[in-house]
């Protein structure tokens, strides 16, 4: 009995130690995701984004929208090094006033002349520059947007998701829309408007998801 006690404790480690890496249970194996699976373009999902505005006065303001008709992001290497949006300025919204002729007068005022011209300009557009990494999720974007047909670079920063099925994207900013000729009641233009003057800078709050191109 002995002598086979000590034939088992010789013979149980070379048998261990025998066991090929090919006999590993499927259990232990991983897939490794690199930055080369987040390559390519993603299209922007349109139901899922919206783009919304508020423009201000000394004591009120006016909120609403515009629809994304179209846009993409071209991502290298989990980087997303590019990207192109169209928004639907004829179609623009207002979403604060309830009354159905204060609305639509306020509406008809915004796509006049005064403001963004729509039958001249019926789209605008953001093309982007390049999008830098700050820190975690945290970005800064530069690009180049398009309304009335004038290109004005903007900053803004903008919190972004990129993972192997979507993109997802926040942001906050404004932008001085007198850069664009949008001069309407603008304080920096005209200095006998008292307290009537609606302030130059626009608010805005854009909500992106995109998924890869079919």
């Amino acid at each position: 009995l002995k002598l086979m006690s000590v034939v088992a404790l010789v013979i149980a480690p070379s048998i261990a130690l025998n066991i090929s890496v090919d006999e590993v249970p499927d259990i232990y194996e991983q897939t490794v995701v690199t930055a080369s699976d987040f390559s390519g373009t993603y299209t922007v999902i349109n139901s899922e984004s919206s783009l919304g505005w508020t423009g201000k006065k000394p004591a009120s303001s006016h909120s609403g929208a515009v629809n994304i008709t179209s846009g993409n992001l071209i991502v290298e290497n989990g980087t997303i090094t590019g990207g192109r949006f169209e928004f639907d300025i004829k179609g623009i919204v207002v979403t604060d006033i309830e009354d159905e002729e204060d609305n639509a007068k306020l509406v008809s005022h915004l796509k006049s002349e005064d403001f963004l011209n729509v039958n001249s300009f019926p789209i605008a557009v953001f093309e982007i520059i390049n999008v830098t990494l700050k820190e975690g999720n945290n970005y800064e974007v530069k690009g180049d947007l398009v309304i009335k047909g004038i290109a004005n670079e903007i900053t803004f920063p903008a919190t972004i998701h990129i993972e192997k099925g979507t993109i997802t994207a926040d942001a906050t900013f404004n932008f001085d829309r007198t850069r664009w000729n949008i001069k309407y009641k603008s304080k920096s233009f005209f200095g006998d408007l008292g307290d009537k003057f609606i302030l130059d800078d626009v608010d805005m709050k854009l909500i992106l998801s995109a998924k890869p191109e079919d």
